[in-house]
């Protein structure tokens, strides 16, 4: 009986050892912020695999800067990986908002990497060289999150943009002050529901305000009344509380997936019924009872009138 409970306590014993190391495996994609608030390239598990992209990194800033007719010598020493920014393809509204940084370890996303020129700035892209599987909230499956965090897919400098003036996260940083690293910014580009670059702080763990920064543009149809704010309203280098984005953008009903791809704009329905959130479901109810009570009270009345007849 001994050796059978003995048995049984080792078996116990090692399960629960096996927890930890279960956890810390699927837990490895975590988010390093520096002192502007930003999540930090340099401190990233993917830093010395984008590193080794230098070469690439460089010939695609000498395209760039052929365009403009730029003609610098830029060396891997220009490359500035601490001023690094990172921007998500996924809808934040889709995150839960109490834990949306956890959530994020899961988001696809895309490191911009600038080059100080002259006149400007040469900014390089690099991501995932692979299409992952996604679930319906835009973030990657389990099997796909596996794949990442165990550098099974490559990342690629795949092309470069030319900046004449401020970078998104100097604009960003005009509109609202790091505070030594206390808020957390956090860049989101093109989805289903937008095209563009805002940005979302978050303090505390929350999300606070929403900035459109560059091109920020929602993509869908709207249904609201002429006293709601719209969705097509948003400008850019405005600061706006997270709680009127939510607001705005989830009344936004995406377009089908093949013509998202291609751009498209807002479409904006309004109720009939102003001044009122009426949605779609309860107009056609009110149209429906509005047409029983005048056919019953049509009824009522020829009833009425041929009694009187008669």
């Amino acid at each position: 009986m001994k050796k059978i409970i003995s048995c049984f306590t080792c078996i116990i014993i090692l399960l629960f050892s096996t927890i930890p190391v279960f956890a810390e495996d699927i837990e490895t994609r975590e988010l390093v912020w520096n002192e502007n608030g930003y999540e930090s390239l340099v401190q990233s598990a993917e830093f010395e695999e984008i590193k080794q992209l230098e070469g690439k990194i460089l010939n695609l800033a000498y395209a760039q800067m052929a365009t403009i007719d730029a003609d610098i010598v830029i060396k891997a020493e220009n490359i500035d990986y601490g001023s690094a920014y990172k921007f998500y393809l996924v809808d934040p509204l889709q995150l839960s908002e109490n834990s949306i940084e956890q959530d994020l370890q899961k988001a696809e996303y895309i490191w911009r990497i600038p080059i100080s020129i002259d006149n400007g700035t040469i900014v390089v892209s690099c991501l995932l060289g692979e299409w992952m599987d996604k679930n319906d909230k835009g973030l990657y499956t389990e099997e796909a999150y596996q794949k990442v965090i165990n550098k099974e897919v490559s990342w690629k400098a795949t092309t470069a943009f030319y900046y004449s003036n401020d970078l998104p996260t100097a604009i960003f940083d005009r509109l609202v002050p790091s505070n030594h690293g206390e808020i957390h910014k956090i860049i989101f580009g093109d989805c289903n529901k937008s095209r563009g670059l805002y940005g979302i702080t978050v303090e505390n763990g929350v999300p606070t305000k929403m900035v459109p920064i560059e091109g920020f543009t929602a993509i869908g149809t709207e249904r609201i009344t002429a006293r709601m704010k719209s969705a097509g309203d948003f400008q850019d280098g405005q600061v706006y509380t997270y709680e009127d984005f939510a607001e705005r953008m989830i009344r936004v009903e995406p377009l089908d997936d093949d013509v998202a791809i291609g751009g498209g704009g807002l479409t904006t329905n309004y109720s009939i019924l102003d001044g009122f959130a009426v949605p779609t479901e309860g107009v056609v109810l009110l149209v429906i009872i509005a047409a029983f009570v005048l056919t019953t009270g049509g009824v009522l009345v020829y009833q009425k009138v041929k009694d009187k007849v008669r």
